[in-house]
């Protein structure tokens, strides 16, 4: 059996899948507060939503190398294709890629506070937690991770 994230909304007679669409219209929907995801500021919106696409094929990784690792032989279940030492590879090239795009000289993805990308990439990137990763060549995701905690 496989789970995803769903929401249905009985008001709208609207089911949703994926969490990334949840989360923009859970935020829109309710008017969640501007720094969580900007309705206003189409520029602040539109380098979330960039985040919330990039994060798939890239910080998605590090949750997926944990599964894999630590969940898939126990769940007998998986990627078929699953290589770890490419896997790190692509871990450690997205969390560049995270610190260079996505934070640079930023405290968060949105700007001064945590939106909802930063939920997003937290999840994925603290999942490395569980296999003792050294963030130490990644500075900015440290001081990141920090704040967000």
């Amino acid at each position: 059996m496989k789970l995803v994230p769903a929401l249905y909304d009985t008001e709208n007679d609207l089911a949703l899948a994926e969490c990334n669409a949840i989360l923009r219209y859970i935020s829109q929907k309710f008017k969640i507060d501007e720094q969580w995801y900007p309705r206003e500021d189409l520029a602040k919106q539109a380098k979330i939503n960039q985040y919330l696409d990039f994060h798939h094929l890239n910080t998605r990784r590090c949750s997926y190398l944990a599964f894999h690792l630590l969940f898939a032989p126990i769940l007998k279940t998986g990627d078929p294709t699953f290589d770890e030492k490419h896997t790190y590879r692509t871990v450690r090239s997205a969390l560049r890629n995270f610190e260079g795009i996505y934070l640079q000289d930023k405290k968060f993805i949105g700007g001064d506070k945590p939106c909802i990308a930063d939920l997003v990439a937290f999840f994925d990137i603290t999942m490395l937690e569980v296999l003792d990763f050294d963030y130490a060549n990644y500075p900015k995701v440290i001081k990141w991770i920090g704040e967000m905690r």
